[in-house]
């Protein structure tokens, strides 16, 4: 993709941080939540795709977001998806009140569905938001951030996605 910068893209519409800020207490977009760990030399060249996601997406939450965070990237994007999905689970093994963890449960013995990579969790049916999430955007913001803020955005945020033709 050619370079977007982290300017490029709309931003959310003011409406819809109105209403998620009606029940969170903390509300940015994505590129709101990620600019204070990016360089200016790696904000210059952000691709399109990662562009659009950051101004589109709005990542809410009940405690503010971490303010320093490494930006090392030691697990490749499936495998911090996966990490999420387990974190989820584990937090909430019952009622995981999260649609990230959908169609995933912890393991009953003698079940062979276990999530590649995981130990933890078994996926009994599909969830087409692991699609979007595995999509080359996604995994290019994951090399900007690195793991630890994707992965806290993945568990401890909600983040509100646009839909196509909204």
């Amino acid at each position: 993709s050619p370079p977007g910068g982290m300017a490029d893209a709309p931003a959310p519409h003011a409406r819809t941080l109105l209403i998620v800020g009606r029940c969170f207490p903390h509300v940015c977009t994505l590129r709101d939540a990620v600019v204070p760990h990016v360089s200016e030399e790696e904000r210059a060249v952000v691709p399109e795709d990662v562009a659009e996601i950051l101004s589109s997406v709005v990542v809410a939450s009940t405690e503010p977001l971490p303010a320093r965070v490494s930006s090392q990237r030691r697990c490749a994007h499936p495998q911090i998806i996966t990490r999420a999905i387990e974190a989820i689970m584990l937090r909430c093994p019952n009622n995981p009140n999260n649609v990230l963890a959908g169609g995933y449960r912890l393991p009953r013995l003698q079940d062979s569905s276990t999530l590649a990579g995981s130990t933890a969790i078994q996926n009994f049916f599909p969830n087409t938001l692991m699609e979007y999430l595995h999509g080359a955007a996604w995994e290019q913001l994951h090399r900007l951030v690195g793991d630890e803020l994707i992965f806290h955005l993945l568990t401890r945020t909600a983040l509100f996605l646009s839909l196509p033709g909204a």
